[in-house]
């Protein structure tokens, strides 16, 4: 008896110990609010959403999403002689970002058209909350997750928590936190959007631009902003077999518009800006250290281990590679045949009332194309170009030297962005472009040239090399600018690639297999099916160390349906 009162006792005095210390943490915090509870409505909507998802993708591999167990992305600035400095938590004062007057906060300079005065950072993170340090501010993290499911299938999970404002002290808070999961053996690809669950009143001045009634910008001061807040540890991962509303308090079927605009192209964006580069060891997908570029890990690599010991690790980039010819299907809540869209229309009147319901339906999902214009594929074939705003920051970031002179104009829709953006880069990363260095050591497209020597030949195969990538980036240019000028192409499924096996073999080996690339010639389906061919393809494209496009990291079961294409068209 005596046991039992010391042990409540004890988990008494722990409960208010723990209390205690919650109350200190927050002490030099000004006011927080919790965010409302779901409604009904968005918990049904959410619950059924987890159910199609996991249908598709299995359940998520951990219980809960732990923000301190993502990869911490480098906050680094390359200065013009190349030195890298790290950035702290000392940044200029913060700026909040107001919706629609964005632009009247920051000053555009007429001559370089950039914004002037705000943080510039290696790799900022392109969702800004704080317009004064834009993308810059140092704690954003990523994790990669592997999972197994049904028949073997493989299935990536990767989630981010973006830090992207300092008005809050707290290490662990976040303004967005954002989740995906993609299936390699159908493309199936859900998004979950991470949701806030306090709000932060900062109070300030800040002049913005906004409208009047007559839609005549007119200059405002404003004295407070609403900061929503995420707290980034141990959150109860979205899912539907051990489904608990209070999933829904932390996790929402993304809304206004989802995420398909930027993620376009396919499940993941990646370029050198947004992505850490992990030492491993072995064929580990645990990160030891992470670095801003593959050179600043070699380095480090080459500094620490001994000639013997350096072969055990690798340098890698930790989110999941992104290779033309993935197979891509984003289960929206618009997919007229979906069983998520089948059910929102059959909700009650009084259900579609509610403010959730309109907020997600009022915005439809773009359906996510793939630019295939054959001027631009000196870039589409190893880069899958989408129709939403990923070319935006094509233009802006990856033009090659010799164009870099004909300041190229993002769309007018996304143009504050993208300007904001370019603005937040590091001046080095902006003047000397990866795509720059690619070109001029080692990336040249493997063109076929006759010349007297070498050097000539060298010489004469980089400069028509370089014209395909300034056709292709022009090409890209407009139809970012005028989509209705360019051809588009829905994604790869596994259906269309049974069904259009020739034409998916087509589109991404032929370009190099043209006359004036190399040989074998491959354009016809006789190429194709040539009998003394068919086995070296099937066996490139199963090659494990150096594949033939476009097997890269697609699943086996694409391999086979490309391989019984081929050998049934050689009988």
């Amino acid at each position: 008896m005596q046991q039992k009162i010391l042990s409540s006792f004890f988990l008494l005095l722990l409960a208010f110990a723990s209390e205690l210390f919650a109350q200190q943490a927050y002490e030099d915090e000004p006011d927080m609010t919790p965010v409302a509870a779901p409604s009904r409505v968005r918990i049904e909507i959410n619950k059924k959403y987890f159910e199609v998802c996991e249908a598709e993708l299995g359940p998520f591999p951990q219980e809960t999403i732990h923000c301190p167990d993502a990869v911490l992305i480098p906050t680094e600035r390359t200065l013009a002689g190349g030195k890298v400095i790290k950035l702290n938590e000392d940044l200029p004062e913060s700026t909040p970002r107001f919706r629609n007057s964005e632009t009247g906060q920051l000053k555009l300079n007429a001559d370089t058209q950039l914004f002037d005065d705000i943080t510039s950072c290696d790799k900022p993170s392109g969702v800004f909350r704080d317009m004064r340090n834009a993308g810059c501010i140092p704690g954003n993290r990523i994790k990669h997750l592997i999972n197994q499911i049904k028949g073997g299938q493989t299935v990536d999970w990767v989630y981010i928590c973006r830090k992207n404002s300092n008005f809050s002290k707290q290490g662990g808070h976040y303004n967005e936190l954002g989740l995906i999961g993609y299936n390699r053996h159908t493309g199936k690809t859900c998004y979950f959007a991470g949701q806030p669950t306090q709000t932060l009143k900062v109070n300030g001045k800040w002049k913005v631009i906004e409208k009047n009634n007559k839609g005549e910008p007119v200059e405002t001061i404003r004295t407070e902003a609403d900061v929503a807040l995420i707290p980034g540890e141990k959150i109860p991962a979205p899912g539907f077999s051990k489904f608990d509303e209070k999933m829904v308090i932390h996790w929402s079927v993304p809304t206004f518009g989802g995420c398909t605009r930027c993620h376009s192209n396919g499940p993941f964006i990646r370029y050198p800006f947004n992505e850490p580069v992990c030492l491993v060891a072995g064929s580990s997908t645990s990160c030891l250290r992470s670095f801003s570029s593959n050179e600043a890990c070699g380095k480090y690599l080459e500094q620490t281990y001994a000639r013997g010991d350096r072969i055990k690790y690798q340098c890698r980039v930790l989110k999941p590679r992104r290779q033309p010819g993935m197979l891509y299907s984003v289960i929206s809540p618009f997919d007229g045949d979906g069983t998520l869209n089948k059910f929102l229309l059959a909700m009650s009147e009084a259900d579609k009332k509610d403010k959730y319901y309109e907020d997600l339906m009022q915005y439809p999902w773009e359906k996510p194309k793939r630019l295939v214009s054959p001027e631009a594929k000196a870039c589409a074939q190893c880069h899958a170009l989408g129709n939403g705003v990923y070319a935006t920051f094509v233009n802006s970031l990856f033009s090659v030297h010799s164009l870099k002179d004909e300041k190229f104009h993002p769309g007018v829709g996304e143009n504050w962005r993208a300007r904001l953006f370019l603005s937040n880069v590091s001046e080095a990363q902006r003047s000397d472009s990866a795509h720059d260095k690619k070109i001029k050591s080692e990336g040249i497209l493997p063109i076929r040239v006759s010349a007297k020597s070498i050097k000539e030949e060298n010489e004469l195969r980089e400069k028509l090399s370089l014209g395909h990538y300034q056709t292709a980036l022009r090409k890209i240019n407009d139809c970012d600018r005028q989509p209705g000028n360019c051809q588009w192409d829905d994604h790869w499924t596994m259906e269309r690639v049974k069904k259009e096996s020739f034409k998916y073999l087509q589109e991404h080996c032929s370009y190099c297999h043209a006359s004036e690339m190399a040989k074998p010639v491959l354009m016809t389906e006789a190429d194709f099916k040539h009998p003394d061919l068919v086995d070296k393809i099937i066996g490139r494209m199963h090659e494990p160390t150096n594949p033939m496009p476009p097997s890269g990291q697609l699943p086996g079961s694409v391999l086979n349906v490309l391989s019984d294409y081929l050998r049934k068209a050689n009988n």
